[in-house]
């Protein structure tokens, strides 16, 4: 077994971690050639582990051979209303034949010290097909929180629905904001049973339709607006991998209930993709919950996801028994 030691990261470690993740993406490459071939080469990350190092603590794994396995978080002071730390997909990365041991050291190491800074929810996101590190995830108690996926701009899969479909305007205004408020209550239902929290309003919608940039699409059936779908440039709230000049991301995807399993959604998709190699594009991406059964279904069906976000919860209560608890302290 092949000895090694986990060790701060420090800014001086940046460039053999960027070197690391690259080859990771590269991997990830020959499962996903669409994805942008930037992140092979190590100075696109470079910059971003400069930064998040002087923020945020870390840790690197070294062995006889050098560098192993790093592992680094971000603050996020509420997510889903709470004190959390995040691990992007570009901020942890192993190597080697124990690649398993060396993450589930590295996240023993780091989250003791994300807990003792009042961060009980812990997000790691990494890519789609590094198996090794996915099933350590799932073996520490994390669970599937959100996918990034891709495409090109080829044909859709059917079937196809008989829809008048029209891009949005501000005359549209209220409709936009009709469909978004009904979307926000089905995201409540479960199995999602996300919060309503009513938060695309107004102003949000005004600059959405009057951006050029950003386009939303509307399905009507009968004489109704039964569906949307909105696509534009690479959202800043996906993995960082998706994003990209020439990467089109679909924001916003909504059909009213009692029309599902038309072809809406797809007749949408193809106008929207269309629309995107117009625009110049050459590939597309979505995010999405996985808990959104239909939701996944739709997009799996015609998108490779490339990364995976996961969650765990920590007890509260570690935070006052602790292992460094002494017993006269326990009232």
């Amino acid at each position: 077994m092949t000895s090694y030691k986990i060790k701060p990261f420090n800014e001086e470690h940046s460039e053999d971690a960027a070197r690391l993740f690259a080859e990771r993406f590269g991997m990830e490459r020959e499962h996903v050639s669409l994805l942008p071939t930037r992140f092979e080469d190590f100075r696109t990350v470079l910059p971003l582990l400069n930064n998040l190092v002087v923020k945020s603590p870390g840790v690197i794994a070294v062995g006889n051979d050098g560098l192993v396995g790093f592992l680094i978080g971000r603050l996020l002071p509420s997510w889903r209303g709470g004190r959390s730390v995040w691990v992007p997909e570009w901020a942890n990365a192993v190597a080697g034949r124990e690649r398993r041991e060396v993450f589930q050291r590295m996240y023993a190491s780091l989250a003791y010290e994300w807990v003792a800074n009042g961060c009980f929810t812990h997000l790691i996101s990494t890519l789609a097909h590094d198996e090794d590190v996915l099933d350590e995830l799932f073996w520490l108690g994390f669970g599937m929180v959100a996918v990034d996926a891709m495409r090109g701009l080829g044909d859709v899969e059917g079937p196809f629905a008989d829809v008048e479909i029209r891009r949005a305007a501000i005359r549209d205004l209220e409709v936009a904001e009709s469909l978004s408020h009904e979307q926000e209550r089905y995201m409540a239902t479960s199995p999602i049973l996300m919060a309503l929290v009513e938060k695309s309003r107004g102003e949000f919608h005004k600059e959405i339709l009057s951006n050029p940039a950003q386009a939303t699409w509307l399905a009507s059936y009968k004489g109704e607006v039964v569906s949307g779908m909105r696509i534009g440039p690479s959202t800043q709230d996906a993995a960082y991998i998706i994003t990209d000049e020439r990467t089109a991301s679909i924001t916003a995807a909504f059909t009213k209930e009692h029309v599902r399993c038309k072809g809406i959604g797809a007749t949408l998709l193809q106008h929207s993709l269309d629309w995107a190699k117009s625009e110049g594009y050459e590939r597309c991406a979505v995010d999405f919950e996985p808990e959104n059964v239909l939701a996944r279904s739709f997009w799996l069906r015609r998108f490779k996801p490339v990364s995976f976000s996961l969650v765990r919860q920590v007890d509260r209560r570690i935070a006052w028994a602790h292992s460094r608890r002494k017993d006269e302290h326990f009232w």
